[in-house]
């Protein structure tokens, strides 16, 4: 019998406290929020993920963290086609090795903090979607002011 991911996550929060979020379906996408006291909450997160035919359960924890400094992040996939600018940020960030030459092969890369790029570039499902090929949009949130 499979377990039921949402009675699962909700028996866990009873016992720790938090929030949950969940559906109906009892292998569907949840969410616990979980206070960590002074510092930022902790989300566990449970989802399927397709890949074609298959599917697979997935279990990720995600916090935030305060930022010393500003930081910005740039990937673009290297157009052939690319005028004056694009050749421009290609030349910038040509000469920077994250260390993941598979991921980043053939994107152009700015950033203003490279050792934290490299940071950010290990994260091996960030990875998976740049190998993908996949498209990449970044949103405005909220910023960290230096501490």
């Amino acid at each position: 019998m499979p377990i039921d991911w949402n009675q699962f996550l909700a028996r866990y929060q009873q016992d720790r406290g938090g929030y949950l979020f969940c559906g109906s379906e009892p292998q569907g996408n949840s969410q616990l929020v979980l206070p960590q006291g002074d510092s930022f909450p902790l989300l566990v997160s449970f989802f399927l993920e397709y890949d074609g035919r298959t599917s697979s359960r997935s279990l990720q924890v995600r916090t935030m963290v305060q930022l010393e400094h500003p930081f910005e992040l740039h990937i673009h996939r290297r157009s052939t086609a690319g005028g004056g600018i694009g050749k421009l940020a290609g030349l910038v960030g040509a000469g920077m090795d994250f260390g993941f030459p598979e991921a980043t092969r053939g994107r152009i890369i700015t950033t203003n903090r490279r050792a934290f790029t490299k940071l950010v570039l290990s994260d091996l499902a960030l990875r998976n979607i740049l190998l993908k090929g996949q498209r990449l949009r970044g949103r405005r949130g909220a910023q960290c002011a230096p501490a």
